[in-house]
């Protein structure tokens, strides 16, 4: 993992200048703002945080409304007769046992439950493994921005060192015929020239072709109907900036979630073999009423003791799912841990081999802006050929593609960085 944190990030934000186009920064936002898959997640979060507050209500009492009314048929008569003793009168009313009407509130609170607290805390970190999952979700999707969006910047480079090299060899074209037309210059030249001519317009094309491509990939993913015009430098957007820190990616960020929301699931129902206490207050009106034909209130409060003693070994296999569960998600950690190093020291070769391409890339451009000087020198003084000239302009061009080459790959090293650290927008400092 060392290795892999030397790897400068980049994807530096190329803001647009007034009345300029879009930047990359601009495209993975706007991509990210409107993606349905991240309004999927963002949905997801939403029911979990719901959960999360729903878990969070067993702190609170429960205050019920209750309503009833009850008819019965036969009437109940009192199944004793009573004595007749002298100076003595028994009066027993009747009992309305037909009509029986109860309205009241209850209310109840649990004033000690040990699992409670657990159960409230899985839902809390699995609330946040959503939004650790959506954030992974963000990282991919903000790749394939990057990705389009650079390869849209290389081809309309490509296109536009094409098309200047096109106009020149144009302008060649026609001296080319003049010179043959005043006898000094030989037909081969001439057809030099044309296959230089030939040659760079197919590239334009397809250099054009492709740009078009990216840029309605981009249009797609951004959610917009019309192609947008591009601002960016594939040199200030493969400039390095600070490492990130691997362990911050979601991925990993979601795992270590799960598992914390199996160990506090296991912790509550170990302590579900304790206990819980629950007071509970009602008041209603009652008809009858103390075995009396009138409407009146009844006040009743109590307490219950509840003691789940023997479940089925129900309760000790859950505490073993979630255990394993976690066990597992532990694993899957490590497992991830391992291959984001694996991918960071991959991106550290490539990125070392990029920078070695751009800094040959950059010599050879040198070099042969030297030889097309000599060669054009030399055809002035008589000593060279248009030959020597058409060679050198010819790798002149592929000087030029090959250094913007060399630019798009490392930029897209840096892209591949910000993926694997698992970075959906701007990180900090600017980086997009």
């Amino acid at each position: 993992m060392q290795a892999a944190l030397i790897i400068p990030l980049a994807l530096g934000a190329v803001g647009a200048e007034p009345g300029g186009g879009l930047d990359i920064k601009q495209a993975v936002e706007v991509a990210l703002a409107r993606a349905p898959a991240l309004e999927a997640r963002r949905a997801q979060e939403a029911a979990a945080r719901a959960q999360a507050e729903s878990a969070s209500g067993a702190y609170l009492p429960r205050i019920t409304f209750e309503a009833n009314y009850l008819a019965r048929s036969p009437k109940n008569k009192l199944p004793v007769d009573l004595p007749t003793i002298p100076g003595v009168s028994f009066d027993i009313g009747e009992v309305d046992d037909v009509h029986h009407l109860q309205v009241g509130l209850q209310a109840g609170y649990r004033v000690f439950d040990l699992s409670r607290g657990h159960r409230v805390d899985a839902a809390r970190v699995k609330a946040d493994a959503e939004v650790a999952e959506t954030e992974a979700r963000a990282a991919d999707l903000a790749y394939g921005v990057r990705a389009t969006f650079l390869a849209a910047l290389y081809a309309r480079d490509v296109r536009d060192i094409t098309q200047a090299s096109l106009a020149l060899a144009r302008e060649e074209e026609k001296r080319s015929e003049l010179r043959v037309k005043a006898g000094v210059e030989s037909d081969v030249a001439l057809a030099q020239a044309k296959v230089r001519v030939a040659g760079l317009a197919a590239q334009a094309r397809r250099a054009s072709l492709e740009l078009e491509r990216y840029r309605a990939r981009l249009a797609s993913l951004m959610g917009q109907d019309s192609l947008p015009e591009l601002e960016g430098d594939l040199e200030a957007l493969g400039a390095p900036t600070a490492p990130l820190d691997p362990e911050a990616h979601p991925e990993l960020r979601r795992l270590a979630a799960l598992e914390q929301a199996s160990l506090q699931m296991a912790s509550a129902r170990k302590l579900d073999l304790v206990p819980t206490l629950t007071v509970m207050g009602r008041a209603s009106l009652q008809y009858p009423r103390a075995m009396k034909l009138e409407l009146g209130p009844v006040y009743e409060a109590g307490a219950t003791l509840s003691w789940s003693i023997f479940d089925g070994f129900q309760r000790g296999s859950d505490i073993d799912a979630a255990k394993a569960q976690a066990e597992a998600l532990a694993r899957m950690s490590e497992a991830t841990r391992e291959n984001l190093a694996r991918d960071l020291i991959d991106l550290d070769a490539r990125a070392k081999t990029a920078e070695a391409d751009l800094a040959s890339a950059d010599e050879t451009l040198q070099q042969t802006q030297v030889y097309l000087r000599v060669a054009r020198a030399s055809v002035s003084a008589g000593a060279g050929t248009e030959l020597d000239v058409h060679t050198a302009e010819l790798g002149l061009d592929q000087a030029k593609v090959a250094r913007k080459k060399a630019l798009f790959e490392r930029a897209m090293i840096r892209a591949e960085t910000l993926k694997v650290y698992g970075r959906g927008a701007s990180p900090s400092g600017g980086a997009s």
